[in-house]
Parts: structure tokens; sequence; C-alpha cells
């Protein structure tokens, strides 16, 4: 299963719409507009860079860039120093040793990244993350609802399966001979690791394997679970329940949890992203001198 540190970093970016590809350093952009300076020329004509950002100002992906850039570079105002080089060095190695470092290595390639790249985006999206979360201020309630359910960490074997028929042959054997169920899952298509952990925020997990989970003591074994993944491909899947997490009754014993679930569940909601974007914007002072683009952050206003 995928660090759930890397898959809220992914959906908080996903979210905004800050995953900034070639853009460099927030910290180390200088934003000139000399228009004596000629960037282009042509037969007859020279460009100047105030020329050509005339020319495709207007146009919307020029502009969704430009926005993209602008708040980052606001973020980056505000939260740069709460983001390190050992932050980003220690996600860089995360990433890369998640992935493989073999497929993480060529995928930079193909893309054409060096790592210092790569580096300086990954930086500029833990800023964004990091900004985003201190402005994703939770309430007692929020932290309350949470709870209601919330399920701590189980241990589980976890067998998934292309097709129905493979789920229900082995579901049949596992019940019958009451056999070791990793000897059983010889056909399943992560026979290499069943064992795994997840509470009710992994999101790596479906929804309806871990519903079907919570409803299990330890030792039993569900029937098969059908799950739609994000290709709209059905997989099947049976679950064993080794350790469940125990919840009892003391919230307080799980705030940090609670906390960090309730944050991010209210970052997926987007009026409340673009609320923070919005008072990030003004303390960073951004202003829109250009006629033009007075609409750039319309989104973000509050």
């Amino acid at each position: 299963m995928k660090s759930k540190k890397l898959i809220k970093m992914g959906t908080i970016s996903l979210l905004t719409g800050l995953v900034l590809t070639g853009c460099g350093s927030s910290n180390d952009t200088k934003v000139t507009n000399d228009k004596e300076t000629v960037a282009i020329t042509m037969k007859g004509k020279e460009l100047s860079g105030k020329d050509i950002y005339n020319l495709i100002k207007a146009d919307a992906n020029t502009q969704n860039a430009m926005r993209q850039a602008l708040v980052a570079e606001a973020f980056a105002t505000i939260y740069g120093d709460k983001i390190t080089n050992k932050d980003v060095d220690a996600k860089y190695t995360e990433l890369r040793e998640t992935y493989g470092a073999e497929t993480f290595d060529k995928v930079l390639e193909q893309k054409g990244l060096s790592v210092d790249d790569y580096k300086a985006n990954l930086k500029s999206q833990l800023i964004t993350e990091f900004g985003l979360r201190e402005g994703g201020k939770v309430t007692d309630k929020d932290i309350e609802n949470t709870w209601k359910t919330f399920e701590p960490t189980s241990e589980v074997k976890l067998a998934q399966f292309k097709n129905k028929k493979e789920a229900d042959s082995f579901l049949k054997e596992e019940k019958k001979a009451k056999a070791d169920f990793v000897k059983l899952a010889a056909k399943a298509v992560n026979k290499d690791n069943l064992t795994t952990s997840f509470d009710s925020a992994d999101t790596s997990v479906p929804e309806s394997v871990k519903t079907a989970a919570w409803k299990l003591k330890n030792k039993e074994t569900s029937g098969v679970i059908e799950a739609v993944n994000s290709n709209y491909e059905t997989e099947y899947y049976v679950v064993n329940m080794v350790k469940r997490g125990e919840k009892g009754k003391d919230m307080n014993k799980f705030k940090d949890e609670l906390t960090e679930i309730a944050i991010t569940n209210a970052l997926q909601d987007t009026e409340t992203t673009n609320k923070i974007i919005g008072n990030v914007l003004k303390e960073a002072n951004v202003k829109i001198e250009d006629k033009d683009l007075t609409d750039l952050f319309i989104n973000y206003q509050n």
C-alpha cells in the first residue's frame, strides 16, 4: 500500500492545481518585465518580453500557468522558511523508495527533469501543502464528527483477484480447509504482499474493503468484496482480520490522528482551499495591476 503521507500530499496538490512542472524554485524566481530587452528577432521585427507577454496573456492556458506560478510565489513568500532543504531531501528519498529507484529515475529522464529541477518543484509543493494545512484549522466539533466514523489501524491479510471466479474459489477453499490464508492465495494479484495495515482514513484501500474489514473480529474472513478502481475496472478482494485496532471510548487517545483526518477532509473541499489561497494572496499583498488580468484570482476572492 502507498504511503498515506504521499497520498495526502498528492490529493492536496490535485485539488488546488498546484503541481508545478519545470517552474523552478519559487524562492529563487525573479520576475522582470524589461520592455527594452529583445527576446525574439525575425525578419523586419524584434519582440521584447513585454511584446510576448501582451500576445499570450489572454490565452486561458497561459493564465492558468500564470495563476499557478503566482499562487506558488505567494505561498513561498509567507511560508517559504518553513520547508528546509533537509525536508525536501527526505521527501525525495521517500518518493524514490516508494516507486523504486529505477522507475523513479526513468520517469524523471522521460520528463526531461534533473534531480535539482524536481527538488525545486517538490519544495514548492511542500511549501504550498504546509500553507494549506496551516490555513485549514479545524474545530472541536470537526474532530468529534471525525471520531464517529474513525477506525484505528488494523492489521489484515488482504488478497486481490483479477476476477470473481478466482476470488470465489479461494474463499471456498479457505473456509473449507481453514488453511493458511497466505498459502491459499497463490493466484492473488498481490500474492507477495498480502499482509498490510490501514485505518479508516487510508485512501490506498477501497472503501468497500474497509467497510467489510471493520465488521470482522480477529481471525475472521470476509466474503468476496467488489471494488471499482480508478480505471473503472472491477476488482475482487477477500480480507482476513489479523489484529483489529481497539477504538475504545477515549477520543483524546487519538486526538492527533483525528485532527490529521479532519484537516485532510477539510482540504478536499474546493471552497475551503480557495478561501485559504485567497487569504495567502491577501497576506502576501498580491495585486493585479494589469486590467486584462483582473479576474485571474476571481475564484480566491473571499
